[in-house]
C-alpha cells in the first residue's frame, strides 16, 4: 500500500530486464560478426540457439501477461526450455536442468508471494 509503483512494479521491471538483456546481447553479437575483409572473431556465435532463447523468453513474457497458467508451472517450463536450449542436450544435462527448473520455480514463487507479497498470475 505504501509502494509508489504499485504491486505491478517489480514484475514490470523484471520483464523490462528480460527484454533488455537479449537485446543488448544481440547488439554485441552482431557487432562481432565477420566483416567484409574476411576476418572472423575468436569465437563464432551460435545464432540459432540465441534466437530460440529469445523466442522462449518472449513467449514466457507473453504467457505471463495473458495468465491462465500458474506462475510456478509456467516458470518451471520456461527455465527448463531455456536450459535445454543452452545445454548440449545430453540426458545428464537435461536432468540437472529439470531439477534446477523445479527448485527455482518453487523458490521464486515462495519469494514473490510470501516475502515480497506480490500477487502472481494464476
Amino acid at each position: 500500500m505504501f509502494e509508489p509503483f504499485g504491486p505491478a512494479g517489480l514484475p514490470r521491471y523484471i520483464g523490462g530486464i528480460l527484454i533488455a538483456l537479449p537485446t543488448l546481447r544481440a547488439v554485441l553479437v552482431l557487432r562481432n560478426l565477420p566483416n567484409s575483409t574476411g576476418s572472423t572473431p575468436a569465437q563464432k556465435p551460435n545464432m540459432g540457439r540465441f534466437a530460440i532463447a529469445v523466442a522462449i523468453t518472449l513467449a514466457y513474457l507473453f504467457a505471463l501477461t495473458i495468465g491462465g497458467v500458474p506462475f510456478r508451472y509456467l516458470t518451471c517450463a520456461f527455465l527448463f526450455a531455456l536450459a535445454a536450449t543452452l545445454t548440449d542436450m545430453k540426458p545428464q544435462s537435461l536432468g540437472i536442468a529439470s531439477v534446477i527448473a523445479v527448485v527455482a520455480s518453487f523458490e521464486l514463487t515462495y519469494l514473490f508471494t510470501e516475502v515480497l507479497t506480490i500477487i502472481l498470475p494464476k
